[in-house]
């Protein structure tokens, strides 16, 4: 089910100071070149100005409606300039200034981010596909409007022509980067220096264009597992959308009726309210128990390594 989007309108200076956009979010998880996470502390703080807008940085807003027409006009798509600010409708201090929503997809609304970097990096998109600080950004989108996709269009001034690349959500992605999104703001609110993030991402990792070997993978079968995958993942989708829209409704009618426990139909639904689970508060705990705090973080157990699995659309998709 589409979640109610809040829109503000967008104050640019006192925006940035008042939580974090997408642009921040590969910052706060030390992927992006441009910035420390220090220096974006200072910055919300007050502590240092706002970096200068720079020659790139002015192209890329010149550039912005042109490349977005190239879009349309390779796609057949429409989009549309966002002038509001979208609000996490959970955590305030989470938003996304989005470039364009696209529309006319089957999908429905998408993420226009437009990119206008040097030739250099163009070229590396081209080659190998997103740039990790472009990927975080995108997925901190997704997070925040809960679209199902996405694009980034990178405009290759070289060779005048936009490489687009299309995301869809990481769930496991977002929770990492909201999770440490939440975190830094906290060092914001305190006033305290941020330490490093609690998860270290190999910027690597992101992007499964690089380091890949086909030699040893059939080239049939991987095009033809790719189609289907997409194809389940778009029915899994709607499949999800249809659940939540009957849960909801269900929702309803046991409110309607007063119920907390309904049953029939060959089902048994329990809906009622819980107490919230109990967490431990670390960071007083460390403040007010130093010594004793020490004593914990001894105790911890290492968890078991994962191997998550995750699928991009790494290479530009295009439209007939």
């Amino acid at each position: 089910m589409q979640q109610q989007l809040r829109h503000l309108e967008i104050d640019d200076v006192s925006d940035r100071k008042s939580g974090l956009g997408g642009s921040d979010s590969p910052i706060v998880l030390n992927v992006s070149p441009f910035k420390t996470r220090k220096q974006l502390w200072q910055e919300k703080l007050g502590l240092i100005d706002q970096q200068a807008e720079t020659q790139i940085m002015k192209r890329g807003h010149y550039m912005e409606d042109k490349v977005a027409d190239m879009y349309e006009g390779l796609t057949g798509l429409k989009t549309r300039k966002v002038l509001q600010r979208i609000i996490h409708p959970k955590y305030p201090f989470l938003f996304a200034h989005v470039d364009r929503v696209i529309e006319g997809d089957k999908r429905g609304p998408g993420v226009l981010e437009v990119k206008c970097p040097g030739s250099m990096v163009a070229r590396k998109c081209d080659r190998d596909g997103m740039q990790e600080y472009y990927i975080i950004q995108i997925q901190h989108y997704l997070g925040v409007t809960g679209y199902k996709w996405g694009v980034i269009v990178v405009l290759d001034y070289d060779n005048w022509k936009i490489v687009p690349y299309e995301a869809q959500p990481d769930k496991d992605l977002i929770n990492i980067i909201f999770n440490e999104d939440i975190k830094f703001w906290e060092f914001v609110k305190s006033g305290e220096e941020p330490t490093e993030p609690e998860v270290q991402i190999e910027a690597g990792d992101l992007n499964p264009g690089e380091a890949v070997n086909m030699d040893k993978i059939d080239p049939q079968l991987w095009a033809e597992l790719v189609k289907r995958y997409g194809e389940a993942d778009a029915m899994f989708d709607e499949a999800k959308v249809q659940k939540e829209l009957c849960e909801q409704k269900i929702q309803d009618q046991m409110t309607a009726a007063g119920a907390n426990v309904a049953e029939g139909a060959g089902a048994r639904i329990y809906w009622k309210d819980q107490k919230g689970k109990q967490t431990l508060d670390k960071k007083a705990f460390a403040k007010g128990h130093p010594t004793a705090y020490d004593i914990y973080l001894s105790y911890m157990k290492q968890g078991n390594p994962s191997r998550p699995f995750r699928f991009y659309f790494s290479k530009p998709i295009y439209r007939e």
